[in-house]
């Protein structure tokens, strides 16, 4: 369930972001226009090469993106199984073993 809401809210974000981005340039470069007529026209030149190197690396990013949230997931999944077994772990004073693992996984 956590997994879910989680999901729903950074597509929500990058939904909000893109729109947000997309007004920006907009206005941006309509007012870069009026500023001066050469400097709009060569930032019309120059965005297809900014076009070019995003996806060049484009699969490099996703890839990196991928590797946080599953790097993510598995820090999340232990912190919570470390605070549901709290009891459990003081119970057989286990409580030296458990801040390794997490300082493990957070580097």
């Amino acid at each position: 369930m956590n997994d879910t809401s989680s999901i729903q809210k950074a597509i929500g974000h990058v939904v909000n972001v893109q729109v947000l981005n997309i007004l920006t340039i907009i206005v941006s470069s309509i007012v870069l226009f009026f500023f001066s007529v050469k400097i709009g026209i060569l930032l019309l030149l120059s965005f297809p090469v900014f076009v070019l190197i995003a996806i060049i690396f484009h699969k490099k990013i996703i890839r990196g993106q991928l590797e946080v949230m599953k790097v993510n997931a598995i820090k999340e999944s232990n912190y919570i199984t470390t605070i549901q077994n709290i009891k459990l772990i003081k119970g057989v004073n286990k409580e030296f073993y458990f801040p390794k693992i997490n300082e493990y996984l957070i580097w």
